[in-house]
């Protein structure tokens, strides 16, 4: 048998409605729960040996829902001290739970060798659609930005 603890959800937390919130949730050493906040946005890009290795394309937002979220993607070239200067770029991005629509914002500012393009992979996770980590996830929509605001209806 499989060494085994117990996590317990807590309240607030995607992890609580999938358990009921507060009781414990069967957690095997070989495969510990990871408890994140509804309506949390966590980018994941490629894998880089180091920041100028390629560039961060494409970017896989993992969106937990069952809350409205938003955070702000912070960029510049990773390599000098430009971002000092204003050589920076911010793209908002915002959950909306009651309608599931995700919004990629206007992006604001620039820097030298910015992508004018990149690509967003969006993928939904719900109380009643858990998705397991993956370094490669299938995503339920991709979209190609140009910079311009763009929503989308992952999952659906």
């Amino acid at each position: 048998m499989p060494l085994a603890a117990v996590a317990f959800s807590p309240v607030g937390m995607l992890g609580a409605a999938v358990s009921g919130g507060g009781r414990p949730s069967p957690a095997p050493f070989d495969a510990i729960p990871i408890h994140v906040r509804a309506g949390a946005i966590v980018p994941f890009g490629p894998e880089l040996q180091y920041t100028d290795a390629q560039p961060a394309d494409p970017i896989t937002l993992v969106v937990y829902a069952g809350s409205d979220g938003a955070f702000a993607l912070y960029e510049d070239d990773g390599v000098s001290h430009d971002y000092e200067r204003g050589a920076w770029s911010t793209i908002p991005i915002r959950w909306h739970d009651a309608s599931r629509t995700l919004t990629i914002g206007k992006r604001a500012g620039s820097f030298p060798r910015m992508l004018a393009r990149r690509t967003f992979q969006v993928v939904l996770v719900t109380k009643d659609r858990p998705v397991p980590f993956s370094f490669a996830p299938k995503p339920d929509k991709t979209v190609v930005y140009s910079g311009d605001a763009v929503s989308v209806k992952p999952g659906g």
